[in-house]
């Protein structure tokens, strides 16, 4: 399977340990992994592919999901794993535009509001990194 691991960070973060210690598990089984995000600093195997997530305005929230689509196709992409807030939401839009799969890990709290509960952008499925973060999508987010 052709993994693309999306994440948002622009220092060393639990959820790129995470993320990368997933990816090097699901490569050593035969999948194929991808990653994309701001910086990715661990060691990790698969192709690295630098985009700004942290620039979040409306014009470059655009080019993320245009790069996004790009990479889904030129790279046969058959899920995305979101680690991020900011990452998520591209990813979203460029996978209901390319009808791939996708799931996202949640390492935090949530910020609640109006918006987050109509467009929560966390994909097909989300997983919780503890019970925490578990009750409070379902509480807050629905």
């Amino acid at each position: 399977m052709n993994i693309l691991m999306a994440l948002s960070q622009l220092e060393v973060t639990g959820a790129e340990v995470y993320a990368t210690t997933v990816g090097d598990e699901l490569s050593r089984r035969g999948h194929q992994l991808f990653y994309v995000s701001d910086t990715l600093t661990k060691p990790h195997q698969g192709q690295f592919f630098r985009l700004r997530f942290n620039k979040r305005s409306v014009p470059r929230r655009f080019w993320h999901v245009a790069y996004l689509v790009y990479l889904i196709k030129k790279h046969q992409i058959q899920l995305v794993h979101a680690h991020s807030r900011a990452s998520s939401w591209s990813c979203y839009v460029a996978c209901k535009l390319t009808g791939t799969a996708m799931i996202t890990s949640v390492h935090g709290r949530q910020p609640v509001h109006g918006s987050r509960k109509k467009f929560h952008a966390l994909g097909d499925k989300a997983l919780a990194v503890c019970e925490a973060v578990r009750e409070q999508l379902i509480t807050a987010l629905g």
